[in-house]
């Protein structure tokens, strides 16, 4: 309950982020490709701390003050919750042991927000 609580006041703060404005490429993140190429991200640099499902239940999860993200929550498939998922990756969360994925080209962070956002709709 806590963890989709702070999901909810983090993308609500995100809506009045002016990052969650620019353009999100929505072409490529419903891509399959890029879905498919966004899963096998996760699975090499993710799944430890989000989970196997991108439920923030990862192994590395446990014991955690705060927990990551969980992207079978339906707030992620939005404008606001896929911007706020590709500046996670391209930059870290500050005071959260979520770090900056700045070795991930822009094409593969879009990739894996694809798939992110396909979790959230889909499941995994």
């Amino acid at each position: 309950m806590t963890t989709s609580i702070a999901c909810s006041a983090c993308l609500a703060k995100c809506g009045e982020d002016a990052r969650a404005t620019e353009s999100v490429p929505w072409d490529r993140i419903r891509s399959a490709e890029a879905r498919s190429r966004g899963k096998a991200l996760f699975v090499q640099n993710c799944v430890l701390c989000h989970g196997e499902h991108a439920d923030g239940r990862g192994v590395r999860s446990i014991g955690l003050d705060r927990k990551p993200a969980d992207f079978s929550n339906a707030q992620w498939n939005s404008p606001a919750g896929a911007a706020r998922a590709y500046h996670a990756i391209r930059e870290g969360v500050a005071g959260s042991p979520m770090p900056s994925w700045s070795s991930l080209s822009e094409a593969e962070s879009w990739d894996l927000v694809a798939y992110l956002v396909s979790v959230s709709t889909q499941g995994p």
